[in-house]
């Protein structure tokens, strides 16, 4: 397993060779690089259950630079090879897949308190998130739509997102779905809100 999880520390280091670097090392097995003093990226090997795999968890990542480590991989020594983008909280994974396995965050921190990871998330901006906004009117009555996006859209695309999302009030309205984790519709249906 040592040679393996050497493997993976060697090939990711030749992936960032041209970005400034610095390592540190918590234990055998547990691994911290501070990319371009933007990324903070934790290799650390799992065994679990009867699986081992290798980790690359993201625990701090300003999205200043584009390292696209989704493409960072080492195949040849038979392990499997994780990877856990940062989603923009401490500590916070946001893939369901991904939701059984608990950041490491607090580790990193109570191991290498000189990356100060909670005093750059907090003078951190956030990601910057493309978004459109619509404005939706049936029957007099006007409704707001916020659509997150990461992908350049034509005027067509926009419009048929639009069309989407005014289907899906209309079926809620027809279903008279409830939607009681970001308000109250307690007059029982969404078609007050449209």
């Amino acid at each position: 397993m040592r040679e393996c999880f050497n493997k993976v520390l060697a090939e990711f280091e030749k992936y960032i060779n041209e970005h400034s670097c610095q390592k540190f090392i918590i234990s055998e097995y547990e691994v911290v690089y501070l990319v371009e003093n933007s990324y903070i990226e934790f290799i650390y090997y799992q065994k679990w259950d009867i699986f081992e795999r290798v980790i690359l968890e993201e625990i701090f990542n300003e999205g200043i630079y584009d390292l696209k480590l989704k493409k960072f991989q080492v195949l040849s020594c038979g392990i499997m090879l994780q990877f856990h983008p940062y989603y923009g909280g401490l500590g916070k994974d946001l893939s369901a897949i991904e939701s059984s396995f608990p950041s490491r965050y607090s580790r990193v921190e109570q191991c290498l308190p000189e990356l100060k990871i909670r005093e750059r998330f907090e003078k951190w901006l956030g990601f910057k998130i493309p978004c459109i906004a619509f404005e939706l009117s049936d029957f007099g009555k006007v409704g707001y739509a916020v659509y997150r996006t990461s992908a350049k859209h034509t005027i067509n695309k926009v419009i048929d997102i639009g069309s989407t999302l005014y289907g899906t009030c209309i079926c809620a309205k027809e279903q008279n779905f409830k939607h009681t984790d970001y308000g109250d519709y307690s007059k029982g249906g969404i078609e007050d809100f449209i």
